[in-house]
């Protein structure tokens, strides 16, 4: 149960990649990033990673901060069903990421132009998704919940 996806970051200078992992909303993962990189082009982040890297989970996540159904990973990827893109910062601070996805290279502007109108269009089934399977698990896990 569930729609597993990851979004692949790599900061400079790190030794390791982060993986910033949904159990429930897997299949929206292009839109995600999208929207997130939306995000950080629009508060001039794009070239600090560590703000761009908690935008861009902030997005994931819809700010809901509970105990389950995010999280984040090092050095490789939570439980996963789809394509993961890489958010990729060189060791030059300052300077845009490229994302790594479906065997090619995007810039952030690239990446959102293809992937970002369906971004803003898909938010409420997101929630939807999100709502119905916390549900769906809560009563597995619970028995019936209100």
């Amino acid at each position: 149960m569930g729609d597993r996806g990851n979004i692949g970051i790599h900061q400079p200078e790190a030794k390791e990649d982060l993986y910033l992992y949904t159990h429930w909303s897997g299949s929206y993962i292009p839109e995600t990033l999208a929207l997130g990189l939306a995000k950080c082009k629009a508060e001039h982040r794009l070239g600090d990673p560590a703000y761009a890297t908690r935008i861009i989970f902030d997005t994931l996540t819809g700010l809901e901060g509970g105990s389950t159904g995010y999280g984040i990973g090092v050095g490789s990827p939570c439980d996963n069903e789809h394509e993961i893109p890489m958010v990729y910062w060189s060791d030059d601070f300052g300077k845009e990421p490229v994302i790594l996805y479906l065997n090619r290279e995007w810039t952030p502007e690239k990446f959102i132009e293809a992937f970002g109108d369906n971004a803003t269009e898909n938010a409420g089934e997101w929630s939807e998704a999100r709502e119905k399977a916390m549900k769906s698990f809560m009563t597995a896990i619970f028995g019936e919940v209100s």
